[in-house]
């Protein structure tokens, strides 16, 4: 009887899997595998690339948080050190910078489709922050982060149960007359703002996949109305993309019914920053939503239309 359970429960399992890609079936979708950088709490998103013939492993986060895309130049340092000739395929676009930001012809990083364009940014004062002889005892590292910038004029998809990233110029006008839940966004300067009902309340928030484990988190000014009367819960080590420390972010429900998407949720956990975002507050957002709301379902994020959609 035990064997038996564990049959039916597999083929609905792989039925859910198959019925969420089987909507995609007409469509000319790109995909590219992904994986955690911890499996259990789903955390960071990495997808992987080669570079020449060395024995490494070069990982690039997808961050839809990050309006860029770009190379952590600090860590490319660590090799160009050991192995100078790498040095030769950094050709800078032009002599203009941003601060600490220019852009460069994309290194001929090798991926299992190719998803960087021909020109990305670089920021000497990113990465790097490991001794120079951890690079032989640890064959992989984070180089670069994938921004939404180079999704801006297409449609990004994020399967969440198959650990795949799809993009595609545009999707059919039959795809979207299926039973999907969705939302119109908006797009600030690269970001993505999706509307929220807290209450009676409707309050933007940006939806951030780099801020994966979160539900809700928002800044003190803008949760007074929803803020949890008990702080209940704690995620550790969490990076604040902003000014690159490291914090635990404390939070506790709301009794605040909350409404994405179509889905109602009750007894929410929302955490809370410590203090104010220059991010948020230009942005005029509450705060950022992260995948843990989403990863029963396919995320589709269409630039050219500006709707949000879920897959079950």
């Amino acid at each position: 009887m035990k064997q038996i359970f564990t049959v039916i429960t597999l083929l609905l399992f792989l039925g859910r899997i198959s019925f969420g890609q089987s909507k995609f079936k007409k469509e000319k979708v790109i995909w590219v595998a992904f994986d955690w950088a911890d499996p259990d709490y789903k955390d960071v998103m990495l997808i992987t690339s080669r570079l020449d013939t060395l024995d490494y492993f070069f990982r690039w986060q997808l961050d839809t948080g990050s309006p860029y895309t770009y190379l952590e130049g600090g860590t490319f340092k660590k090799f160009t050190n050991k192995f100078p000739y790498l040095a030769d395929k950094i050709k800078r676009v032009d002599t203009v910078c941003n601060g600490n930001w220019y852009k460069i012809f994309t290194p001929p990083f090798k991926f299992e489709k190719q998803i960087l364009p021909s020109i990305i940014l670089k920021n000497d004062k990113i990465g790097g922050g490991f001794s120079q002889d951890l690079l032989d005892k640890y064959k992989g590292f984070s180089i670069g982060t994938i921004g939404v910038d180079i999704f801006k004029e297409k449609v990004l998809i994020l399967d969440f149960k198959n650990k795949k990233i799809g993009y595609c110029d545009n999707l059919t006008k039959g795809f979207y007359k299926q039973k999907i839940s969705s939302s119109p966004f908006q797009f600030y300067k690269n970001r993505i703002i999706l509307p929220v009902q807290i209450g009676n309340k409707k309050i933007n928030f940006m939806y951030d996949c780099g801020a994966s484990m979160f539900t809700l988190n928002a800044t003190p000014k803008y949760s007074k109305s929803f803020a949890p009367k008990q702080l209940t819960d704690t995620l550790y080590n969490i990076n604040n993309g902003e000014s690159g420390t490291v914090y635990n972010a404390v939070g506790g429900k709301t009794d605040k019914q909350v409404k994405i998407l179509g889905n109602t949720y009750k007894n929410m956990t929302v955490y809370l920053e410590k203090g104010e975002s220059d991010i948020f507050e230009e942005a005029k957002v509450a705060g950022a939503i992260g995948n843990k709301l989403f990863l029963d379902h396919i995320v589709i994020i269409d630039f050219r239309t500006k709707r949000f959609s879920l897959v079950d």
